[in-house]
Formats: C-alpha cells, structure tokens, sequence
C-alpha cells in the first residue's frame, strides 16, 4: 500500500514528456552538461564502454524492480515523522 505522503509527492513531481524534454535541455544548459563534460565525468568514475555496456543489459531489471523499490524507500522515509513533516511544508 503506497503512503498518502508518497502519493501526494509523485502528484507533485509527474509532469509530461515533452515538458520533461525541454527542461532537461535547459537545465543542460545551466549546469554545462554536454558530451564532452559528460565524458570527462564517465572517465572520472571510471565508466567505460564494457561497464556502459553492463548496466545497459540491465536496464529491463532496473525499470522492472525501479517502481517497487521506490515505494518501499519512499514508504520507509515517510514513517520518520521530521523527513514526512520536511515533504508536507
């Protein structure tokens, strides 16, 4: 059973995909996100080609488990009453 809390904050954060396109081309933008920083990033942590390759495969896991996950975090963040009453403001 998602929380109310939970509800309320997927309410608040859903917006369309063409909304979402444009706002992650702004805030690219703002923040100086292009391919050659995100390389530059990629090589920092250490992400190459074979570890880009493995979470690719592991994508449909992820999407898969991503909602459940979500739930259960968000569901435990929201029984500490300081981090419910943070979210309610």
């Amino acid at each position: 059973m998602v929380s109310e809390s939970v509800r309320r904050l997927l309410r608040h954060t859903r917006t369309r995909e063409s909304e979402m396109a444009g706002l992650e081309r702004d805030l690219a933008g703002i923040f100086g996100i292009d391919e050659r920083s995100l390389e530059a990033r990629r090589a920092f942590v250490r992400l190459g080609r074979e570890e880009q390759a493995l979470l690719q495969r592991l994508l449909p896991w992820a999407e898969r488990v991503a909602p459940e996950l979500a739930r259960r975090f968000y569901d435990w963040q929201f029984a500490f009453a300081p981090t419910r009453a943070f979210f309610e403001q």
